[in-house]
């Protein structure tokens, strides 16, 4: 039973290669799949509130414009 060091370096390294091709199959058939917080969230409440503001804008100078155009006749 004598074990060269040469050998024992190959077997290592033989069963190190192995198993990092198996990690790697297994990486690649089933994918961990992690929850990413929407980067869109954000953007969409700032559309929708921008949105809003536009539209109340718009109607208080509709507004003010007829209230106007009234008193000027």
């Amino acid at each position: 039973m004598e074990v060269t060091a040469g050998s024992i370096a190959e077997t290592a390294a033989t069963v190190s290669h192995e198993e990092v091709e198996k990690d790697n199959t297994n990486e690649q058939t089933n994918p961990v799949k992690t929850k990413k917080p929407s980067k869109g969230g954000l953007g969409k409440k700032v559309t929708i509130v921008f949105v809003v503001l536009l539209a109340v804008v718009i109607l208080l100078s509709s507004l003010l414009y007829i209230i106007f155009s009234a008193m000027s006749n």
